[in-house]
């Protein structure tokens, strides 16, 4: 008789686990945006003989600390006024756009709910159009608008404000353009002449931070 050998196997099952690195946690933002409006003095200093009239002030940007500082850096861009008046004359307004590269400010609480916020930082502006164009004034007299070094500026933004809570803001301000944005023409005894002005603005603002 035929002798039959039934021979079973077991064979090991090899299950293969791919190791799957944790993602790191992505870090929270950690700042804040802002929207601020308000009313300026405007000025044109440093030689001719003018006096302030009323502009504005448009910014939106936003702020950032550095690691759990105190220190803040951010970045605005905006829309804003530039003007003067000559013996009383309004020569009209310029609307400028502004962009501040880097913004640092400091972060002071004095309450649960309250900042003082100073800040400082460089800004670049470009002119939309042009005032003073040249109108009459009396005796020769005249207001103009230097067309080659006017239609670009930078300048120096510096102030404080009040952080209320966490959506309001209220800052005082001032920029200090350094480009000549200004020439007032008018006739000397030595003969026609004009003295350059650059931009001086003290501005008013109220803020939503978000």
């Amino acid at each position: 008789s035929a002798h039959a050998q039934i021979v079973s196997s077991q064979s090991n099952q090899v299950i293969v686990t791919e190791q799957v690195k944790p993602e790191k946690p992505k870090k929270p933002w950690n700042g804040k945006f802002y929207a601020k409006a308000g009313l300026s003095m405007d000025n044109m200093v440093g030689g001719a003989s003018v006096d302030l009239a009323t502009g504005y002030d448009i910014d939106f940007g936003f702020t950032k600390p550095f690691g759990k500082s105190n220190t803040y850096w951010g970045m605005e861009l905006g829309l804003m006024s530039k003007s003067c008046s000559v013996d009383g004359f309004d020569i009209g307004m310029g609307h400028n756009i502004h962009f501040s590269p880097f913004m640092l400010s400091l972060h002071f609480p004095v309450s649960e709910t309250v900042d003082i916020v100073p800040f400082l930082g460089p800004y670049a502006s470009f002119n939309l159009n042009w005032f003073g164009d040249g109108k009459y004034i009396d005796s020769g007299r005249y207001e103009g608008y230097d067309e080659d070094s006017g239609l670009f500026d930078v300048g120096l933004n510096l102030g404080c404000g009040v952080w209320i809570g966490e959506n309001f803001s209220l800052d005082l301000h001032l920029r200090k353009g350094f480009a000549s944005n200004f020439e007032y023409y008018y006739d000397s005894q030595w003969g026609f002449n004009y003295e350059e002005s650059s931009l001086l603005k003290i501005v008013l603002c109220a803020g939503i931070i978000f």
